[in-house]
C-alpha cells in the first residue's frame, strides 16, 4: 500500500512488495561522528585533532495489514527480507535525485503473528559515503590550454568530492598536470599522457579513488604512482562557489565534475 512517502532499494519499492506492505516511517539518523581532542597548553579548553564521520543510519518502520492469513504474514516478511538483504542504494520520495548507498545492518524481527498491527522495523546504515548523494552531475569545463580556471558552485549542504577528464589534444605528450581548489591540489608527474588519450581521477561505489589513463583503444591503465608526494589526498568542493585552476605541460580540455553530497 503506497502512502505519502516511499521508499525503495536499488530502485525496487518496498510497498511494491505485497499490497499488504504498510510503511510507517522513514527515520534518518544524523551522522556518527567520532571526535578526537586533546589538552591545550592552558587549563582551559581543547585541541580538536580529527573529525570523523563513521557512518549514518536510516530505519525503515512498516506494518502488514493482513489480519487472518498468518502464512501470508509470515512469507511478507521473508521476501521484505530478501530485499533488504544485500543492500545497495536507498532512495526515498522527499529526497529528489539522491540516495545513500547502504548495507543491511538488521532486519526485521519476527513478533507476534497474531498481532495484525505489529510494527516491523529495518536498519539500513551507509559506511562507505555516510552522506546523500546526488544522482546528477554538477559540472564544469575548461577549453584547450596549458592553464585555466573555473567555477564549480555546489548547492549540496556536504560538497563532494572532485573527479575530472582531460583530454590531451595537443599532438605531444604531456607529463606534468595539476589541479586545485580550496587549498588542496592533485599534482602529476612523468605522467606519459599521449596525444589522444585522457587522464580520468574518479571513485568508485565505495568513495575509493581512481586515477587512470583511457587510451585510444578504450583501454585504462593505472596512473596512481604518478601522483607526486605534494599532492592531497582529495580535492575537496564545499557547499557555494569553487574556483578550479588547472595546469599542464602541453594543452589540455577539462571536465570536471562532483556528484555532490547531502547531509
Amino acid at each position: 500500500m503506497r502512502t505519502r512517502i516511499s521508499i525503495a532499494l536499488n530502485g525496487i519499492e518496498l510497498h511494491s512488495i505485497d499490497t499488504a506492505i504498510v510503511l510507517q516511517g522513514v527515520d534518518e539518523g544524523a551522522a556518527s561522528w567520532n571526535i578526537t581532542a586533546g589538552n591545550r597548553a592552558g587549563n582551559a579548553g581543547q585541541h580538536v585533532n580529527s573529525i570523523e564521520k563513521r557512518y549514518r543510519d536510516v530505519i525503515v518502520s512498516f506494518a502488514i495489514a493482513e489480519i487472518h492469513d498468518l502464512n501470508r504474514r509470515s512469507n511478507i516478511i521473508q521476501r521484505v527480507c530478501a530485499w533488504a538483504a544485500a543492500g545497495g542504494d536507498l532512495t526515498v520520495s522527499y529526497r529528489d535525485r539522491q540516495k545513500l548507498r547502504v548495507i543491511c545492518q538488521q532486519l526485521p524481527a519476527v513478533k507476534t503473528l497474531t498481532k495484525w498491527a505489529e510494527s516491523y522495523s529495518i536498519t539500513f546504515r551507509a559506511y562507505d559515503i555516510p552522506f546523500w548523494q546526488s544522482l546528477d552531475r554538477e559540472s564544469v569545463t575548461i577549453s584547450a590550454g596549458t592553464s585555466g580556471s573555473a567555477t564549480l558552485s555546489l548547492k549540496e549542504s556536504a560538497g563532494g568530492k572532485l573527479s575530472f577528464e582531460a583530454t590531451n589534444g595537443s599532438g605531444s605528450t604531456v607529463n606534468a598536470v595539476s589541479v586545485t581548489a580550496n587549498g588542496k591540489s592533485l599534482i602529476f608527474a612523468s605522467l606519459g599522457l599521449a596525444n589522444g588519450e585522457k587522464l580520468i581521477v574518479d571513485y568508485d561505489e565505495k568513495d575509493i579513488q581512481r586515477i587512470r589513463i583511457k587510451n585510444t583503444s578504450n583501454v585504462y591503465r593505472s596512473t596512481l604512482a604518478k601522483r607526486t608526494t605534494a599532492s592531497n589526498d582529495d580535492v575537496l568542493l564545499n557547499y557555494g562557489a569553487n574556483t578550479i585552476s588547472v595546469t599542464s605541460g602541453a594543452a589540455l580540455s577539462w571536465n570536471l565534475y562532483t556528484f555532490g553530497r547531502w547531509e
